[in-house]
């Protein structure tokens, strides 16, 4: 009878712990609704992010950094839609407005400084 007793616990813990993984797994899927990335092309460049609505009215500025050629920043906003500004990191040069842009599901939005 024990042996019996010591199967069944193995398979309770076991359960158990299955199920903590999946409780943890599932927000992390929901959590790239509104993620994407900002890739920068050829150079470096300064990049400035605002959220934006469904109608493109910009909302508030939530991130504003470096990028190195070729590489990507993650990007999280709170709507789904995000309006960008770029620059060359060259002094004296003005942002220039990239429009708007979707940010859903880890998209690519590949940028240049222009």
């Amino acid at each position: 009878m024990k042996p019996i007793i010591k199967v069944a616990n193995h398979v309770l813990c076991w359960s158990a712990f299955v199920l903590v993984l999946l409780i943890l797994a599932a927000p992390a899927s929901s959590n790239d609704e509104n993620k994407c990335y900002l890739e920068a092309q050829d150079e470096d460049i300064l990049v400035a992010v605002w959220n934006a609505d469904a109608d493109d009215n910009t909302k508030n500025e939530f991130w504003r950094g470096r990028i190195e050629a070729g590489k990507q920043q993650s990007i999280k906003c709170e709507t789904g839609r995000i309006r960008i500004s770029t620059k060359s990191t060259e002094p004296d040069t003005a942002m220039i407005n990239k429009g708007y842009h979707d940010c859903t599901g880890g998209n690519v939005i590949r940028l240049m400084a222009d």
